[in-house]
């Protein structure tokens, strides 16, 4: 990006060589199944990044110093399901 015209310039030659680190998570999902007539209940827990890395997202360009911005996957989420099919 020049810091003058605020214009970025790409550098063609530098294209694609720059990777984020590897990503990494552990999950954990534990569901329940209960098949009635006609109808099926399910109950699951997802625990989502059970170690809590924080992983690359993007990287963005801002006009101020540091003039790229990291942005981070969120931490554990836990997420609750039912369900219900006919």
């Amino acid at each position: 990006m020049s810091r003058q015209g605020q214009d970025v310039i790409y550098a063609d030659a530098m294209r694609n060589l720059l990777q984020f680190s590897p990503y990494n998570r552990f999950d954990i999902k534990m569901k329940y199944k209960r098949n009635r007539n006609r109808l099926t209940h399910t109950i699951a827990v997802d625990l989502v990044n059970v170690s809590g890395i924080q992983n690359l997202l993007s990287l963005s360009n801002e006009p101020q110093a540091p003039y790229v911005k990291q942005e981070y996957q969120p931490g554990f989420l836990l997420v609750i399901f039912y369900g219900i099919n006919f």
